[in-house]
């Protein structure tokens, strides 16, 4: 939920109240626990086809991938120098700002960082609300592919999360390369687990239940919805629909 902050009220001067007249009464401001909805949830139509739903769905995860751009940028990133771009190679400098940061569990992330994050994450978030509307909008008649096969496989939202990272990289060659920017490794166009999971930490509940969507008995894979190729650990294995 989005609160909308209350605009200051401006009162006016004791010089500029007519004497003998009570001051003009300014309207209330909102309380911070009423949350109007945005303008756009306002004006959301249903959905007339399965394809404008999917890329309203595609459209949030790629909010999603902004972020972690922004979070690689602004870590492993900052000490990467261009020419060494794609090869595995640790800085000194990428040293020295990792033993100048306290440690913060795996699935959690600084509070400065996240502060950046949040643009990102509060954008995705309002386009998840608008999809939310507008599927309430939609006629029963109006079969939506992408929800179809939530319903018929039972994913959950965050399971369905996992498999849209993984299509747009199949759907357009840019994902594909900003895969590889992300990984540090222009061959690695599709994502691994830790970095779905990474894309995904806005709305992932917590690193274990998040893991177990890619067990062997997990509805993603039992049901061949995606595919783990590799035989590194679980977190440096790569995903593909």
């Amino acid at each position: 939920m989005y609160s909308i902050r209350p605009r200051e009220q401006e009162e006016a001067s004791a010089d500029e109240t007519p004497r003998g007249s009570e001051r003009a009464q300014q309207p209330p401001s909102l309380p911070s626990s009423i949350e109007p909805p945005p303008e756009s949830l306002l004006a959301a139509s249903p959905y007339i086809s399965s394809d404008e739903h999917l890329w309203d769905e595609l459209g949030r995860i790629d909010r999603l991938i902004r972020a972690q751009t922004v979070r690689w940028k602004l870590t492993i990133g900052a000490s990467k120098p261009p020419e060494l771009w794609g090869m595995v190679h640790v800085t000194d400098k990428e040293v020295d700002a990792y033993l100048q940061t306290e440690f913060v569990p795996p699935d959690s992330l600084p509070d400065n960082l996240r502060d950046v994050l949040n643009e990102h994450w509060h954008a995705a978030k309002e386009i998840d609300l608008n999809i939310r509307t507008r599927l309430e909008r939609t006629p029963a008649d109006v079969t939506l592919r992408l929800e179809r096969l939530r319903t018929l496989s039972g994913m959950s939202d965050f399971e369905r999360d996992i498999l849209l990272v993984c299509l747009l990289p199949a759907l357009d060659a840019r994902y594909r390369r900003l895969l590889g920017y992300l990984q540090d490794d222009v061959s690695r166009t599709s994502p691994t687990v830790e970095l779905v999971l990474q894309i995904l930490h806005p709305v992932m509940r917590d690193l274990e239940s998040s893991r177990a969507c890619f067990d062997a008995e997990s509805t993603l894979i039992k049901q061949h919805l995606l595919a783990i190729n590799g035989d590194e650990s679980l977190s440096m294995r790569s995903l593909r629909v």
